[in-house]
């Protein structure tokens, strides 16, 4: 994936890949048909690997505030590593690439709806610690809308403290729907 990342998708052949990755002639060709099944495999790899993070990150709170902060934070930190690859501009992420090809999108979508889901899901868990236990789905997506504005903000490469501060001021919405508010 960071070869795509790095070199640009539409620039990068199977064949270059292979020489990128210093594998013999053929390697690549063997297991996929095409590059679009190889960025399909890649996607699924790096999604699941970004998606596991800000689950892990959720987990390990005991309430929706700290869960919520937490995502969010791992969705930060996630985003501008994956943007340092090149530091004069922004470098196209999973998400601009999936979006390049129909089947890449679709692959995609698939996992983007199975990571909302399970941000839902947490929302859910957590439903008792909020004032009106039926906002819990509405919440969910309101963070789930954030992340996607968190992800625009981040493309302009603003400073890291920006970022984490505007993802603080969101939880204060989190915090106005609690029955009573955390000790943060």
């Amino acid at each position: 994936m960071e070869i795509f990342l790095r070199h640009g998708y539409e620039r990068v052949s199977l064949e270059d890949l292979e020489e990128i990755c210093r594998v013999p002639h053929g390697t690549l060709t063997t297991k996929y048909n095409s590059k679009q099944q190889l960025a399909a495999a890649a996607i699924d790899w790096y999604y699941s690997k970004y998606s596991q993070r800000m689950k892990s990150a959720m987990e390990q709170q005991t309430d929706i505030c700290s869960a919520v902060k937490a995502a969010l934070y791992a969705f930060i930190e996630f985003n501008y590593t994956q943007g340092e690859v090149s530091k004069d501009h922004y470098v196209r992420s999973i998400i601009d690439i999936s979006r390049i090809d129909t089947e890449l999108n679709q692959e995609f979508e698939r996992l983007q709806h199975d990571w909302e889901l399970s941000f839902i899901g947490k929302f859910e868990q957590y439903r008792d610690q909020l004032s009106d236990p039926s906002k819990a789905e509405g919440l969910a997506q309101f963070y789930l809308t954030t992340i996607e504005g968190l992800y625009e903000v981040i493309k302009s490469k603003p400073p890291r403290p920006m970022v984490f501060g505007v993802a603080d001021l969101s939880l204060d919405v989190v915090k106005a729907n609690l029955k009573q508010s955390p000790e943060h």
